[in-house]
């Protein structure tokens, strides 16, 4: 009896804890959200997607059609990613999101960045 009593007491831990972990890990059919813009000041970073501890995912990418390179910081990064012409990074790396705040900045005011979240 002592037995099943552990075996239930470790059962009812595990469903408990599982749809916590699952929640807090983000959103596995979430909707997408429409992030693109266009940059308003050029070559001041500005923020494209707010620090989200629940975001799945997010891609941004420089169109194809660009006819400069778009730059892009997760974070605090010194450096940024430079996206050429047609260029897209994603913020899933495997099983690990990046939820930071995202920041974008191209030389041109106006110069345009599709982008969408999870």
């Amino acid at each position: 009896m002592k037995r099943f009593l552990a075996i239930v007491a470790l059962s009812g831990v595990t469903l408990c804890l599982t749809p916590m972990a699952y929640a807090q890990n983000g959103k596995v059919n979430g909707t997408s959200v429409d992030v693109s813009g266009t940059i308003t000041s050029g070559g001041t970073y500005q923020t494209a997607v707010a620090a989200n501890p629940y975001r799945a995912n997010c891609t941004i990418q420089n169109p194809a059609d660009a006819t400069e390179d778009l730059n892009v910081k997760i974070g605090t990064m010194a450096e940024p990613y430079v996206l050429a012409a047609g260029q897209a990074l994603s913020t899933l790396n495997g099983s690990v999101n990046a939820t930071d705040a995202i920041t974008v900045t191209a030389t041109t005011t106006g110069h345009a960045y599709a982008g969408t979240c999870q």
